[in-house]
Order: structure tokens, then C-alpha cells, then sequence
């Protein structure tokens, strides 16, 4: 699989008219977004505290983080940043990805929306040994027709199916 790249812009959340946009790596494999720290400080963001990071090699270090507001896509949400060397290469983490609704199409190398944002993973109340996960989607009749429709993994589920999310019943998508 090849790199997939998006045009990512970082905004100061105590002053949205101060920003940088760049060119980010997709990195699935780093839990939080990367800025140099030029960027960063001239947006003026300053470091909020420090997290240890363990590098591709296995070493453990140090950096600085701050918290911004993470626009791509149409999608604009909050994330860490990690105050990188001023000539590091900019990342978009998995986890402002997954929080903008969105996972990396390995065909296409670009990224894919999905049709619902996973809120949690739950487990079917069964007295079965089988185990199921589920993804939450939306209640409404008119919102589970189109998805049925845009989405092939969709068509044949039943709906609704209720699952529980310790005490609270869901309607749910099953994953295998």
C-alpha cells in the first residue's frame, strides 16, 4: 500500500482566525496528529503539557502537545497535536480519522467515509459462545433505508436488532 495524503488545516480553538493548512500523511499507525512546531507557534498555540511517545525503532520519548481544532474532509474536529521537529512531516492520526467519521481505502489509497461514526463496540446479551460485535447506527427508518442503499454490507440486515450497551438497548449493524 502506497501513502495517502489530505490537505489538513489546524486552527488555534481561542482564535479560529489563526491557522496553517498543509499536506498530512494518513499515518493508521500513530494515535495522535504531528505538527512542526513553527506551525504551530505561529498560530499561537502553546505547549499544554508533554506525552511519551514510542518511535517505529521501539524508543520511547518525550514530546510536546498541545489541543487544536482539526479540519479535513468537510470535518472539523478536536484533537492532540504533537509539537514535531520543525522539519518533520505533518500526520493525521487515527484518532482525529475516526473522529471525522472516516478510514483509509487501501485500494484507492485516499480516504473513505463511513456510513456511521462508531460510538462504542458492544457485545450481544447471549447465553451463546458466540460473541458479536456491532456498530451503532441511526434509529430512524428513512436514515437505515439509505444506508441500506449505499452500502452493499447492508442490504440483507434485519432491522431493528436490539443489543445492549451495558444497560442501554441500541439498534445495531452486526460485524463479523
Amino acid at each position: 500500500m502506497g501513502a495517502a495524503y489530505v490537505d489538513v488545516t489546524i486552527r488555534n480553538p481561542a482564535d479560529p482566525l489563526r491557522s496553517w493548512t498543509g499536506k498530512f500523511l494518513v499515518d493508521t499507525g500513530a494515535c495522535d496528529s504531528l505538527v512542526p512546531r513553527t506551525h504551530l507557534t505561529a498560530i499561537g498555540l502553546q505547549p499544554r503539557g508533554r506525552r511519551e511517545y514510542v518511535l517505529a525503532d521501539g524508543k520511547a520519548i518525550p514530546l510536546d502537545i498541545t489541543i487544536a481544532e482539526i479540519e479535513f474532509e468537510g470535518e472539523i474536529v478536536g484533537g492532540t497535536i504533537i509539537y514535531g521537529d520543525d522539519d518533520a512531516e505533518p500526520l493525521l492520526g487515527v484518532t482525529a480519522l475516526e473522529s471525522g467519521g472516516f478510514e483509509v481505502d487501501p485500494r484507492s489509497e485516499s480516504l473513505k467515509r463511513l456510513p456511521a461514526v462508531l460510538l462504542k463496540a458492544c457485545r450481544r446479551r447471549s447465553k451463546t459462545s458466540s460473541a458479536h460485535w456491532f456498530r451503532l447506527l441511526p434509529a430512524s427508518s428513512a436514515a437505515r433505508a439509505a444506508l441500506r442503499r449505499t452500502s452493499g454490507l447492508m442490504r440483507n440486515i434485519t432491522w431493528p436488532e436490539k443489543v445492549f450497551c451495558g444497560s442501554l438497548p441500541i439498534l445495531a449493524q452486526v460485524s463479523t
